[in-house]
C-alpha cells in the first residue's frame, strides 16, 4: 500500500531559480525529482585524513614532550633560570612553539615518504 502524501512544503523561488531547477531535474515531475534528490539515504563522501609518517609522529612527539618538560622547569624554579626575565624565556618558548606549527603544517601538505630520524 502506498502512503498518501499529506505534507506540503511551500517553497518561493526566483523565477531564475525555479528555471534552473527544471534544467537540472531528471524526472518528468519536479516534485518527483526533489523528492528523489533531497531524500535519497547518500551520505556526503568523507575525505580521509592526510597519510603521516609513524616514525616522524613519534619524533615530533618526543618534541612536544621536551618542550612540556622545558616548560615546566622554567616555571616551576624562575630563580635558576639561565633566563634574564620571565618574558625571555616565554618568547623562547613562543617560537619553539611557533616552529613545531610550521614543521606540523608542513609535514601534512607533504605526500608520505620513508624519512630518517635523528633523535
Amino acid at each position: 500500500m502506498i502512503e498518501k502524501r499529506n505534507k506540503e512544503i511551500k517553497l518561493r523561488l526566483t523565477p531564475d531559480e525555479y528555471e534552473r531547477l527544471l534544467q537540472r531535474k531528471t524526472t518528468p515531475h519536479l516534485a518527483q525529482w526533489i523528492r528523489e534528490t533531497c531524500l535519497a539515504d547518500r551520505s556526503p563522501p568523507i575525505k580521509p585524513p592526510p597519510k603521516a609518517d609513524p616514525d616522524l609522529l613519534i619524533e615530533l612527539a618526543r618534541l612536544t614532550g621536551s618542550v612540556n618538560q622545558l616548560h615546566i622547569k622554567l616555571n616551576s624554579s624562575p630563580t635558576s633560570s639561565p633566563f634574564k626575565s620571565k618574558k625571555e624565556h616565554q618568547a623562547l618558548l613562543a617560537s619553539i612553539e611557533h616552529s613545531l606549527q610550521e614543521l606540523c603544517t608542513h609535514l601534512i601538505h607533504q605526500p608520505t615518504k620513508k624519512r630518517q630520524t635523528s633523535c
